[in-house]
């Protein structure tokens, strides 16, 4: 069977950027960031997650429970193995020093993670660091910017989990990836859904992702067994800051219990039961479209065929917040530059970035428009889909390989007929 051109192919005749077109943008963009939040009050934004930790570490490092901290409207809602980690660094380097060495890394992974996105996992041509940079920083609803200055761990989790990934992307080496991914679970499980990425993007990896996936699920029973106060804390700390304010972010999941709540009183089953569709059809057409792509030949590390299972992981997530909203909408422009053919990849970005600035203006609702990203999902992984797919299908269609041609032309020019 013939190999089918691969989507890095089909992306060679788009054109990279201008460097200094591309530099002028990103500046204008985030002059157009300070002048939209110029109103806002920076104390209740800049560094928002930080007094939270610090209560929580404190409280523990008094011998008191950190679920009991609370700064209005957040609590800390981590497991408990996290505030012994949090708790052991704060008291070996001391506060003051532990918060700048925090800061330092999270801005570092911060700025970091578009430019590995764009080098090791997507690998688009075009996508320069400067183009990433755009991407990630000028995008809509200004997500990166949430992202760096929130500081909440999710964006020093991401840039770790993907850069144990790049092994396996580029060799199907995937170990260091299963042991992020179990390190960076126990502060956040809602993470799991991170280990279909080798299962699509590599080879033979299923038993070692669902291997992975019980060793999670046995550390949080012996979180339970060992620490049995400090895992009911955490409990009731989810409960109170996410399950009763149903705040779910801005996910499928987050926008249909937000209204399901609004008019029927409770979250109910409607959402549980769509995001459970959601995630089986995405899973289906995952395992479809692979199965095509092995049958002609077709990378499975190809760049915008991760794109796709970046975006289809993130839309599982059943809480998704604007920081970790970044990392897929920053692939959704790859995607659609693929999807259609664009041979210009800033038309693309402005056609998503632009009508994000009016959203606030014409929605007065946050959800709705904080779910912008989530509907740019969704578009961006159908319509790249829907090319691959016809793409597969071409390829396909052809059985007759390209040894058989040569050597049939060879057999005819001698007189011959090919057996």
């Amino acid at each position: 069977m013939r190999a089918i051109a691969t989507s890095q192919k089909s992306v060679e005749q788009v054109k990279r950027p201008a460097t200094i077109l591309v530099l002028l943008l990103l500046i204008a963009g985030i002059l157009v960031f300070l002048a939209i939040h110029w109103r806002f009050s920076w104390k209740g934004w800049w560094l928002e997650d930080i007094p939270i930790f610090k209560s929580a570490v404190g409280e523990w490092l008094a011998g008191r429970s950190p679920y009991s901290s609370q700064v209005a409207p957040l609590y800390y809602i981590y497991p408990p193995v996290f505030i012994f980690v949090a708790g052991g660094f704060v008291r070996l380097l001391g506060p003051h020093v532990a918060l700048v060495v925090y800061l330092i890394a999270h801005f570092a992974a911060t700025l970091a993670l578009p430019l590995v996105l764009a080098k090791y996992i997507l690998r688009q041509p075009w996508l320069t660091p400067l183009m990433a940079l755009l991407l990630f920083f000028v995008g809509p609803l200004y997500m990166g910017e949430e992202a760096l200055f929130c500081c909440n761990v999710a964006t020093l989790i991401y840039c770790t989990v993907f850069i144990a990934a790049v092994p396996g992307v580029l060799r199907n080496r995937w170990g260091w990836f299963y042991l992020a991914v179990i390190a960076v679970t126990l502060t956040k499980f809602t993470l799991l859904p991170l280990l279909l990425l080798p299962v699509f993007a590599g080879k033979k990896q299923w038993v070692k992702s669902i291997a992975t996936a019980v060793i999670v699920g046995a550390l949080y029973v012996v979180q339970k067994a060992e620490w049995p106060s400090l895992y009911a804390g955490y409990l009731w700390a989810v409960r109170q800051c996410i399950v009763i304010p149903v705040h779910y972010g801005f996910g499928v999941f987050g926008v249909l219990a937000h209204y399901v709540a609004k008019f029927t009183g409770r979250v109910g089953l409607v959402p549980y039961a769509v995001l459970g569709l959601l995630g089986l059809g995405l899973l289906v057409s995952l395992f479809l479209l692979r199965r095509r792509m092995d049958k002609v030949e077709y990378p499975v590390n190809d760049d915008v065929w991760i794109g796709m299972i970046i975006c289809a992981i993130f839309l599982m997530n059943p809480r998704l917040m604007q920081y970790e909203a970044d990392i897929p909408v920053f692939c959704t422009v790859p995607l659609l530059v693929y999807a259609f053919r664009v041979r210009r990849p800033l038309l693309c970005w402005a056609a998503v970035y632009l009508p994000a600035l009016a959203l606030p203006l014409v929605m007065a609702n946050g959800r709705m428009w904080g779910a912008y990203g989530t509907f740019l999902m969704i578009g961006a992984y159908a319509m790249a889909y829907r090319r691959m797919w016809r793409e597969s299908a071409e390829a396909g269609a052809e059985p007759v390989s390209e040894p058989m041609v040569q050597n049939s032309k060879k057999l005819a020019a001698l007189g011959e007929s090919p057996a």
